[in-house]
């Protein structure tokens, strides 16, 4: 926790009118308040200043005011009501005092982000769980003795995203918000600016919302198309055979479950990463050499699904909230070969739209992965055989294969944020930026 989260500091003291009466504790004012003694700045998050170029586009600025200074963070052409940046861009803006500034001792910029997880109980807040996984602050001004900074004197800041966060080694992840029964949580990005001043002047102190919206892309080339594996022959490389587990229905004897066993095996590209909007090949192999006629009664009502889980750990991290959903499904299967009791399907499977999906996590608190989930169903009149299920943990990433490093080319070193991203937010509408 930062010193800026605290409750002001205050010494104890008893204060009676007579020695036999104890009358309650009361704060003792000095000539020099505590840091953590500050006023928020209540007003609107959203910029008192925009800009327009003359076809009506907007190269908003983004400025911000206290009752001292002004905070601009720049043209931002994303059309969003709020700063948005991509992977490892920087926050770059300008605090301008638009009076004269008495008692000032320091001057602070901080980055700051965290997660949020709240529970409720029959309508009520049952917990909160709040952690800080990101703080990064840069001193604009600094004074021993307290001074007077004249109307008009800048200071300029930079603060960076890292690649990781501060307090442990994962990613950072996007400005999201997620809801579940009893559940909420939400990860958010600010930079605050904080005014010192001593004696008995006002600090001050304003916090600003910001999106972050980090690009991210495979690290490998993706696998073209999948191609033909002939029975007992090996695997190409780049690619992975992933086993179907049966499960059989309570009605089946153990003299089915050997006889009428089959392999019902997928075949995935090595390593399991994609990019959001891309097709996704497939392949699935059935083999029953005992009962040649059960891998085309299997081949009747295959579902192949790319299932977006949203994990939301809650209770202290003792439970977690799941929910999934259906992003995509395949719609057509090829048949590529099919020998006596063989039968190999391929297929794709798009990843979603472009730029709207991606993988990531903060352990412990809540994590978006994706999951392709392949069922294999005998039709109804052979209930006698079992279903066969997986679920395999893939990677999403925003982007192409080394789109990325184009792009940071063609824009000069600035990194675009993903605005498909824009999605995962509370209300995507409401950051839209409106002439």
């Amino acid at each position: 926790m930062s010193h800026t989260d605290l409750p002001p500091l205050y010494s104890h003291h008893s204060y009676s009118a007579e020695p036999t009466t104890t009358a309650h504790p009361v704060p003792v004012y000095t000539e020099r308040a505590h840091t953590t003694e500050r006023v928020l700045h209540r007003s609107s998050s959203e910029p008192e200043a925009a800009s327009r170029t003359l076809d009506g586009i907007g190269t908003r600025e983004y400025k911000y005011k206290t009752d001292t200074v002004e905070i601009n963070l720049g043209p931002c052409p994303w059309g969003l009501l709020y700063c948005a940046y991509g992977r490892c861009g920087a926050v770059k803006g300008l605090v301008t005092f638009l009076k004269k500034g008495n008692g000032i001792l320091q001057v602070t910029a901080t980055l700051r982000g965290a997660v949020t997880v709240t529970t409720t109980e029959h309508t009520m807040v049952a917990s909160v769980a709040k952690r800080t996984f990101l703080s990064q602050t840069v001193t604009l001004f600094q004074a021993e003795v307290a001074s007077t900074i004249q109307p008009g004197t800048p200071f300029p800041f930079n603060l960076p995203f890292p690649e990781n966060a501060t307090t442990e080694d994962f990613s950072l992840p996007p400005s999201v918000s997620i809801f579940h029964p009893g559940a909420s949580a939400e990860i958010s990005y600010t930079v605050q600016v904080d005014i010192v001043r001593s004696k008995f002047y006002r600090h001050e102190m304003r916090a600003i919302p910001l999106l972050y919206l980090p690009k991210s892309s495979p690290q490998h080339p993706p696998l073209p198309e999948m191609p033909l594996v002939y029975p007992g022959n090996d695997i190409p490389g780049g690619m992975r055979k992933v086993a179907l587990n049966p499960v059989w229905p309570s009605c089946a004897t153990q003299e089915a479950k050997e006889k009428d066993l089959a392999t019902v095996q997928a075949l995935f590209p090595e390593p399991p990463e994609f990019a959001s909007g891309e097709t996704i090949p497939l392949a699935l192999y059935i083999s029953c050499p005992n009962s040649p006629a059960i891998p085309k009664l299997l081949s009747d009502n295959i579902g192949v699904f790319l299932i977006k889980r949203k994990k939301v750990w809650i209770n202290e991290g003792r439970h977690i909230s799941i929910r999934e959903i259906i992003v995509e499904k395949v719609k057509e299967l090829r048949v590529n070969s099919m020998l006596e009791g063989v039968l190999y399907l391929t297929m794709d499977l798009q990843a979603g739209e472009h730029g709207a999906e991606c993988s990531w996590g903060i352990p412990g608190y809540m994590t978006v992965e994706y999951v392709v989930r392949i069922i294999v169903r005998p039709p109804a009149y052979a209930s006698h055989l079992p279903v066969y299920k997986c679920d395999e943990v893939i990677r999403i990433c925003t982007d192409s294969y080394g789109r990325l490093s184009r792009e940071l080319l063609t824009m000069d070193g600035t990194p675009m944020p993903a605005l498909g991203l824009t999605n995962l937010l509370t209300s995507p509408a409401a950051l839209r930026l409106h002439h």
